[in-house]
């Protein structure tokens, strides 16, 4: 059993893992491994040379924020020569999005925080290495505010792109008028916005192009995302276009 408090070590997490024989084991122990090779290699020293251009943003303490830190962290391990051939998926959380009030003061300072964080990281790890980022939420929010300046939780939401070979645009056609009014068909009957595109639409066309999938053949392709995203059915004429073909690693 877990402990009741305070962080789990790799060696407790590690005898958790021995205790099953299934995928979801492997991968977890090779997350691990990882882990360990990272913190013996010790990636800390390594420079960064985009830094100075796109600085990292930072507290009222002149500390880096968290998901800066975290952005920072991953890029000198995927610029580290051994290391940055090694890892393949690195998946970060920003938090304070849930604001059912007072959201225009905090989500301003939220957008503005991921967007030098992740202009500082894209800069330093252009140079080194093929690195394609992406920005969900795990839910939407409503249209409408609330009575307390805020949103409740809604259905859809949004998903950005940023990387070498990403077809730029927006990916929701029917969503805004040529005024950039919202459409009204594009609000359910709960006031939330439209689901329009499935999320594991856009991360199937991902891992597809950006995974080796595309080497695959069609059968094999939608057998190895089924088994990732379980239970969905995947196919080339589903994929939007966000992708050019495949980059080198």
């Amino acid at each position: 059993s877990l402990p009741p408090d305070g962080p789990v070590d790799a060696a407790v997490l590690g005898a958790l893992l021995d205790q099953h024989a299934d995928g979801y084991s492997q991968h977890g122990a090779e997350v691990l491994a990882m882990l360990q090779r990272i913190g013996e290699a010790d990636p800390s020293s390594v420079e960064l040379s985009g830094s100075s251009s796109f600085p990292y943003p930072t507290d009222a303490n002149g500390k880096l924020t968290p998901l800066a830190a975290s952005l920072q962290a991953t890029a000198r391990v995927l610029c580290d020569e051994t290391l940055g051939q090694e890892l393949e998926v690195v998946c970060l959380e920003h938090l304070g999005y849930d604001s059912h009030s007072d959201q225009r003061s905090r989500q301003d300072a939220l957008l503005q925080d991921l967007g030098d964080s992740v202009a500082a990281f894209y800069n330093d790890v252009e140079p080194h290495a093929s690195v394609t980022v992406v920005m969900m939420s795990e839910f939407g929010r409503r249209i409408a505010a609330n009575n307390a300046g805020g949103t409740d939780h809604g259905g859809g939401g949004c998903m950005m792109v940023l990387g070498q070979g990403v077809n730029g645009g927006i990916y929701a056609p029917g969503w805004v008028q040529e005024d950039g009014q919202l459409l009204t068909s594009m609000r359910n009957q709960r006031g939330d916005l439209a689901v329009t595109t499935d999320y594991r639409t856009v991360l199937s066309e991902l891992l597809t192009h950006r995974m080796g999938l595309a080497c695959l053949d069609t059968p094999a392709q939608a057998a190895a995302l089924s088994n990732i995203f379980d239970g969905y059915s995947h196919l080339p004429e589903h994929e939007l276009g966000i992708f050019q073909g495949t980059l080198p690693s």
